[in-house]
C-alpha cells in the first residue's frame, strides 16, 4: 500500500475485489499499528488486511487465509561505532535500546531474549534512520526491501555518511502464511463452536475453538478470498502491482 493518504496498492485491489463479490463496500482507514489493533479489539474496525497468526491476538481476531505469503529478510541498523552484531542476542552486549513500532509482535521476541526495547507509535524506517543519524543509542531491525528502497530513493549506496552501521548477519528471516484478521467484535463476524477443534493440539488458524457461522458476512468474505486465490485472480493482481510471490 502506498504511503498515506494514497491507499493504492495490492491490499486495496484485493479487498475491493473481495468486497465486490459479497456486495459490500470497502472503506480504508489508516492508523498506527497499535491503534489499529485497539480498534479491531473494540470492533470499531472490521478487517486487518494481512498479518501472521498470533495466539494472543486471536482472542479478538479471527484469521482468514488471504492467499498471500510473506518472506522477509532483515538487517540491523546502529550507530557506526558499534561492534558487529551477528545475532539478536548480541544486542545485549551493546547497551543499545531496540526500537520497535508499537503493536508489532517483534516486541515479544525482544522481551523473550531479555533485550532492552522501546515501542514507539508510528515508528517507520525513515524515522529510525533519522534517530540513529542523530546518535541515538538504538538498534533498529529493517526489512531489506525497505532498506534498498530507502537507498534508491536517496540515490545512495549505504548509510555510512549518516554515521550508521548496517549489520547484515544479525537477524533471522521470516517466512509465513498470511491472513486477513477479522474482528471477533465486528457486526460482520458471527461464530459457533468448531466441532473439529482439538484441544490437545496447539491453537492455530487451522485448529481454533470456534469457526465462522455459515452465511455471515465474514464467512462470505473468506469464501471470496479463497475464490480469488484459486481462480488465479490473485496472481493477476500480484502482477499488476509488481509483487513477486515468495
Amino acid at each position: 500500500m502506498a504511503p498515506s493518504p494514497d491507499n493504492s496498492g495490492l491490499y486495496q485491489a484485493l479487498y475491493t475485489e473481495a468486497a465486490k463479490r459479497i456486495d459490500c463496500t470497502l472503506i480504508i482507514k489508516r492508523f498506527p499499528k497499535k491503534r489499529a489493533l485497539r480498534e479491531l479489539e473494540a470492533g470499531k474496525v472490521d478487517i486487518y488486511p494481512s498479518t501472521g497468526f498470533d495466539e494472543y491476538r486471536s482472542q479478538y481476531m479471527f484469521y482468514i487465509p488471504n492467499g498471500l505469503h510473506r518472506k522477509e529478510h532483515y538487517y540491523g541498523l546502529t550507530p557506526a561505532n558499534i561492534q558487529d552484531i551477528n545475532s539478536l542476542s548480541d544486542i545485549k552486549s551493546t547497551n543499545l535500546n531496540w526500537i520497535i513500532e508499537a503493536g508489532r509482535t517483534t516486541a515479544n521476541e525482544a522481551k523473550n531474549k531479555g533485550i532492552t526495547y522501546q515501542e514507539l507509535v508510528g515508528l517507520t524506517a525513515s524515522k529510525a534512520i533519522k534517530m540513529i543519524s542523530w546518535n541515538r543509542k538504538v538498534f533498529y531491525q529493517i526489512d531489506t526491501l525497505e532498506y534498498n528502497n530507502y537507498l534508491k530513493k536517496h540515490s545512495i549506496s549505504d548509510l555510512t555518511h549518516l554515521n550508521i552501521k548496517t549489520h547484515t548477519q544479525c537477524c533471522p528471516g521470516k517466512s509465513q502464511k498470511l491472513y486477513a484478521g477479522i474482528s471477533r467484535q465486528s457486526p460482520l463476524y458471527k461464530e459457533e463452536p468448531n466441532p473439529y477443534y482439538n484441544p490437545a493440539v496447539e491453537i492455530s488458524p487451522d485448529n481454533f475453538p470456534t469457526q465462522q457461522l455459515a452465511g455471515s458476512i465474514g464467512y462470505k468474505l473468506s469464501l471470496a478470498l479463497q475464490d480469488i486465490y484459486s481462480s488465479g485472480t490473485l496472481n493477476l493482481l500480484l502482477n499488476q502491482h509488481n509483487v513477486t510471490p515468495p
